[in-house]
């Protein structure tokens, strides 16, 4: 029998990272990577507490399209060093022909708005010169650190860039968020993203991810236990190194 399309993108991103569950998750990866590699722009955001396995599809989606032949550009927000536009710079930064200044940089405080505003202009002009060349990836991880310069950059990237063969993929925590994302994630969505809300990992999978790590299926006593962890991949994790009956282990507090 001849594999589906999709049929065989769900089984190169469980193949390239070990993904435990997430069916669900991983078809809507492969229909984005479908679409952006037959030219069809797409919206990705990923939302969850933290450990739940955000970062993981956005590794997962990312290999998955370079052995599409997709381009893929990575940038992360910063909890601590929120420079303007940080994690596009990031990803885009060799793509940025021209610098009108970051605002930081600004010899003009009056001229802040202007500055910013040409600085989007390069960003997305950056990002439709790399989808134009063969399909572009755009991530962007822990957007709930994202300084304000960035939301106003994303916003721009997703209507502008909405005919163009590009992937916007999104990971952010439900908390904490500002006023300014939750406009961003809510405009994104009445635009067509697609938003996957994580939740716990379901028990097939928790059975999965901890005969992985032990290298033999969870006796009954350690599955037990596992169940503090709420299903949260990286709670299981911990608990598992810890040989899956000690207390939760104080990393996690």
């Amino acid at each position: 029998m001849v594999e589906s399309k999709r049929g065989g993108v769900v089984r190169q991103m469980a193949d390239i990272r070990r993904v435990h569950g997430r069916e669900h998750e991983r078809e809507v990866l492969a229909a984005a990577v479908d679409d952006v590699t037959s030219g069809v722009a797409r919206v990705l955001v990923l939302q969850g507490p933290p450990g739940i396995g955000k970062t993981t599809l956005l590794r997962v989606l990312s290999d998955t399209a370079r052995h599409r032949g997709l381009q893929v550009r990575r940038g992360r927000a910063d909890e601590v060093g929120r420079r303007p536009f940080g994690p596009l710079l990031e990803a885009l930064d060799d793509l940025v022909t021209a610098r009108p200044g970051l605002p930081d940089d600004r010899p003009d405080p009056e001229d802040h708005d202007g500055l910013r505003y040409r600085m989007v202009d390069e960003l997305v002009a950056g990002a439709e010169t790399a989808a134009l060349r063969g399909g572009l990836v755009l991530v962007v991880d822990d957007l709930q650190w994202a300084d304000p310069d960035t939301v106003l950059a994303l916003r721009a990237l997703g209507r502008w860039l909405a005919d163009s063969p590009l992937l916007l993929a999104v990971a952010t925590r439900p908390v904490p968020r500002r006023a300014d994302l939750d406009r961003l994630l809510a405009a994104l969505e009445d635009d067509g993203a697609t938003v996957l809300a994580l939740g716990p990992l379901q028990d097939h999978a928790v059975r999965s991810l901890a005969a992985d790590v032990l290298g033999s299926p969870p006796d009954a006593a350690v599955q037990g236990a596992l169940a503090q962890a709420g299903g949260n991949p990286l709670y299981l994790v911990e608990l598992l190194r810890q040989d899956g009956r000690a207390p939760v282990p104080s990393s996690l507090v």
